[in-house]
């Protein structure tokens, strides 16, 4: 069922990435010790292109979240930034 709002979210803590000629496909799960490995929950195929640009995207995050990591440790506070979004 679809929600008009906001989409769902669902925590992941274990990614896997395959890929053949023509596609991406990230499978992501959940994984706690102790407890036997489950399927992937959410499975998205992405085209060669979109992964480059989630590959571009998550590099930028990533900086930003290292950043934010050295100012907040100077005692700077800094609300979450947003989910970002790429179209093609």
């Amino acid at each position: 069922m679809e929600n008009a709002g906001e989409p769902d979210g669902v925590y992941a803590n274990c990614v896997e990435v395959g890929q053949n000629q023509i596609e991406f496909v990230l499978g992501f799960g959940r994984r706690f010790t102790g407890e036997r490995p489950r399927p992937c929950h959410t499975r998205i195929i992405l085209n060669p292109s979109i992964a480059q640009e989630l590959l571009t995207l998550l590099g930028t995050a990533m900086d930003r979240h290292k950043r934010d990591r050295v100012r907040q440790g100077r005692g700077e506070r800094r609300a979450p930034r947003g989910a970002e979004c790429f179209e093609r």
